[in-house]
């Protein structure tokens, strides 16, 4: 029985390439205190185009005054569509609203624009997936 739990732990939290066209997440926004985040993304690609749509909700901290922050963000995506000399070229861009909120302060509630934009280079590596270490920045 314990074998099969460690295996079963290995298999869950080992890191694993993700290839989905619907996502869900969990994870920690760490600002201004540690809470949970959790949301949904959903996408396509073409040979040379992508697009995303993306929901996310972070929960409220009341004892240490973290605000409950729920966003939407739309992108899009271009690319080479194969590597040239063993990397491909990529642009992303994007945006969408974003709604700070305390359950406590019924007026303190902030809802504005945000935008995204990033470029990068993706070098291919032997037995990884295309752009495995491409990070992605908002702005």
């Amino acid at each position: 029985m314990k074998r099969f739990v460690a295996a079963a732990l290995f298999l869950m939290l080992a890191p694993v390439p993700a290839s989905a066209d619907v996502t869900g997440f969990i994870g920690v926004n760490g600002t201004p205190t540690k809470r949970a985040v959790k949301g949904f993304a959903v996408g396509t690609g073409l040979l040379i185009v992508g697009f995303e749509a993306e929901y996310c909700d972070t929960s409220e901290d009341l004892v240490l005054a973290g605000p409950r922050l729920r966003t939407v963000m739309f992108n899009g995506l271009a690319q080479t569509p194969f590597p040239i000399a063993g990397m491909q070229f990529y642009a992303t861009t994007g945006g969408g609203f974003y709604r700070e909120s305390f359950s406590t302060e019924p007026n303190g509630n902030e809802t504005s624009f945000a935008w995204t934009t990033e470029s990068s280079i993706c070098e291919e590596a032997p037995d990884t997936p295309p752009c495995s270490g491409s990070t992605r920045g908002l702005t």
